[in-house]
C-alpha cells in the first residue's frame, strides 16, 4: 500500500471512529442504553476509539441496557485504561479497590487511581487527595493532598474547594495572606452549592488576626450555612443572638435557633433553653420547661445541667435525687457540684454521713478555686491526720493529671 493509500485509510478510519463515537455517545447520553450497547458492540469491532470501549465497560459495569457482567466490564475498561482513558483508569481503581470483576488488589488500583489523577480526572484527584491526607495505602502527605486538591479543585468539584479552603485556613497563623486563599475556595465551593463552606467562611472572618476582623460577614455567611441547615451554624447564629455578637442581643431570636428540630440532640442549645426559661429573659420564667430542657442536656451529660436538674430536685426538698445528679456533676470535675457534695456529706442530707467523703469533694473544690472554701478545717472533723494526708494525695495526683 503506497503512502497516498495509508494517508487515505487514516483519515476513513478517523472519521468512521467519530461519526460512531458520535451516534453511540449520543444514545447513551440520552438513556437509550441497549441501543447504545448494541451500536458501541458494533463499532468495537471496526474502530479503535477507546472512548467507545469505555462506554461498554461502563454498561456492563452498572447494568446499563444490559445484565450486569463485572468480569465482562473489567476486560472492556481494561483496554480503555490502556488507551490512557481517564474515566476508563479512576473505574479500574474502584474495581481493584473493591474487588469487582477482578482480585482485590490496593497496590494495582492505587497506580490506576494515580494514573487518572495524573491525567487531571477530578473525581480521581480528590480521591487522591483524600488517601495522602488520611495516610492510607500511602503515607500521609499533606503537599501532595494540596497538590491533587488543586486539581479536583480545577477540575471543579466542590468539595476539592472546600479542603482547599480548610488547608489554607489551618496555615492563616504562618501567614495572613492565606486568609485571602482561603476566603477565595470556600466561597467557589460555596457558590457550588457546599453549605458547610459557609460555615467556614464565616469562620475566617471571625478570627482576631483575620485583618479588619468582620463580624458583619461572619454573621452573613454564618445565616446562609444556617438557613442551608447546618446544624453548628444553627447553634452559632443562636448563640450569636444570645451573646449579641454581630448582631442584636435578642433571647427570643437566639430561642427560635435553639428550638430549631437540628439541634435537638444539642447540649448547648438544651442548656441555653433552660437557662433562658430559668432567668425568665424575654419570657415568663418557667421552672419546669427550664428542668425539662436542663433533663435532655443531662441525659446526654452535661455537667452543668446535672447540677441545675439537682438544684431542681434540692429546692423541691427531694434531697436523695439531688445527691444523685450532684454526683453525676462531680464525676466531671464539676466544682460547684464538689461543693455541694462536701456539705451533703458533712451534714447527712439525702445520704448518711461520710467525713471522708465529704473532706475528698471539699478538697477537690478548693483546689479547683471555689469560692468559700479556702478554710477546710471544719470539714477535717472525724478524720484522722493518715486520712486527711491520703485523701490530699489522690486528688493532688487526679489534678497533675
Amino acid at each position: 500500500m503506497g503512502l497516498f493509500e495509508k494517508y487515505a485509510e487514516s483519515i476513513a478510519i478517523k472519521d468512521l471512529n467519530t461519526q460512531s463515537y458520535n451516534e453511540c455517545e449520543q444514545l447513551y447520553s440520552n438513556g437509550n442504553y441497549e441501543k447504545a450497547l448494541e451500536s458501541c458492540l458494533r463499532y468495537s469491532i471496526n474502530t479503535d476509539d477507546a472512548r467507545i470501549w469505555t462506554m461498554i465497560g461502563n454498561m456492563y459495569r452498572f447494568g446499563y441496557g444490559c445484565t450486569a457482567n463485572q468480569e465482562e466490564a473489567f476486560t472492556w475498561l481494561s483496554k480503555a485504561a490502556m488507551a490512557r482513558v481517564p474515566e476508563a483508569e479512576y473505574q479500574l481503581w474502584q474495581m481493584y479497590r473493591d474487588g469487582d470483576g477482578v482480585a482485590k488488589d490496593p497496590s494495582e488500583a492505587l497506580m490506576w487511581l494515580t494514573k487518572a489523577a495524573n491525567h487531571k480526572y477530578g473525581d480521581a484527584a480528590l480521591d487522591l487527595a483524600d488517601i495522602y491526607t488520611l495516610g492510607e495505602l500511602v503515607n500521609a502527605d499533606q503537599e501532595k493532598a494540596v497538590q491533587y486538591y488543586k486539581i479536583a479543585a480545577n477540575a471543579g468539584l466542590p468539595l476539592a474547594e472546600c479542603s482547599l479552603g480548610i488547608y489554607y485556613f489551618s496555615k492563616c497563623n504562618q501567614d495572613v495572606c492565606y486568609y485571602y486563599q482561603a476566603i477565595k475556595w470556600f466561597k467557589k465551593s460555596a457558590e457550588h452549592g457546599i453549605s458547610d463552606a459557609y460555615y467556614n467562611l464565616s469562620q475566617v472572618y471571625l478570627q482576631n488576626r483575620f485583618p479588619g476582623r468582620n463580624l458583619n460577614e461572619y454573621i452573613t455567611n454564618l445565616d446562609l450555612a444556617a438557613r442551608a441547615g447546618v446544624p453548628i451554624a444553627i447553634l452559632e447564629m443562636g448563640n450569636a443572638y444570645f451573646d449579641g455578637m454581630g448582631v442584636e442581643c435578642s433571647f427570643k431570636t437566639a430561642m427560635e435557633y435553639y428550638q430549631n428540630p437540628a439541634l435537638d440532640d444539642c447540649v448547648d442549645a438544651q442548656k441555653k433553653l433552660g437557662y433562658i426559661y430559668e432567668e425568665g429573659l424575654e419570657v415568663k420564667a418557667d421552672q419546669e420547661k427550664a428542668r425539662k430542657y436542663y433533663q435532655k442536656a443531662a441525659d446526654r451529660g452535661s455537667s452543668f445541667a446535672c447540677y441545675k436538674i439537682g438544684s431542681y430536685y434540692y429546692k423541691n426538698g427531694d434531697k436523695a435525687s439531688a445527691l444523685t445528679y450532684y454526683q453525676k456533676a462531680a464525676d466531671k470535675n464539676y466544682p460547684p457540684a464538689l461543693a455541694k457534695l462536701a456539705d451533703f456529706y458533712f451534714l447527712g442530707e439525702g445520704t448518711q454521713v461520710d467525713h471522708k467523703k465529704s473532706y475528698y469533694n471539699a478538697y477537690f473544690a478548693s483546689c479547683l478555686g471555689v469560692p468559700n472554701f479556702g478554710d477546710l478545717s471544719k470539714y477535717k472533723i472525724g478524720l484522722r491526720e493518715d486520712e486527711i494526708r491520703q485523701i490530699e494525695q489522690e486528688i493532688d495526683q487526679k489534678i497533675s493529671y
